[in-house]
């Protein structure tokens, strides 16, 4: 099955999205879909990380039928054989969306990639492992990369994953003035800001900390 995601009525990706297997609710997933369409435009997303594709599908989604076409990457770690049947199934999922825009996965560690990391986001949605030391390695690897107004969003920030929960309440909301935070289902979002003075304040906070 595929779709054109540029043109696809609602009802239409409802239903590709239904057989994409995934961790992420339909509330969830929405919710990702208004902020890739409400995004900084110019600038790419960044998911750690994907599994099958079902948030790559709903970020898309929300991007696209604004019509907006970022490049979207995706970080997952090939292992063993089960890393590589996600891989192909991520793959072709995405294949399916026929997104006209770049969907590129990137098969190494978060934590590799943040050592490169050099590119401003519009959107940076982290979903990787969820110890405390993981969580925050994930954040401040790639947040300190969001640009003015750009969206993070952060999943299973619930009971049950203390580690996220933790990364959340003592590192991530008291570094700045974040705009706009909100939860659907366990999905965490929260705006940059777009203050220059705040953005002064979280540098120096990251820099003392």
């Amino acid at each position: 099955m595929s779709i054109e995601v540029a043109s696809a009525t609602p009802e239409e990706f409802a239903s590709y999205v239904a057989g994409v297997w995934g961790q992420i609710s339909v509330e969830e997933g929405e919710r990702l879909a208004r902020l890739a369409g409400e995004a900084p435009e110019g600038l790419p997303f960044l998911e750690l990380v994907s599994l099958h594709g079902r948030s790559l599908c709903y970020l898309a989604y929300g991007a696209a039928r604004e019509q907006r076409f970022p490049n979207i990457y995706s970080v997952d770690v090939v292992r063993d054989a089960l890393g590589a049947l996600a891989s192909g199934l991520r793959r072709a999922n995405i294949a399916g969306l026929n997104y006209p825009g770049r969907m590129v996965q990137i098969e190494i560690s978060s934590q590799a990639l943040a050592e490169v990391w050099q590119t401003p986001l519009a959107l940076l949605h982290i979903d990787a492992e969820h110890s405390f030391t993981a969580a925050c390695g994930d954040y401040n690897g790639f947040a300190r990369w969001l640009a003015p107004g750009g969206w993070l969003a952060i999943h299973d920030y619930q009971d049950g994953f203390p580690g996220v929960q933790r990364c959340v309440d003592e590192i991530v909301l008291p570094e700045r003035k974040w705009e706009e935070i909100a939860l659907a289902g366990s999905l965490l979002t929260m705006r940059m800001p777009t203050d220059q003075e705040d953005q002064e304040h979280g540098q120096r906070c990251k820099i003392l900390g």
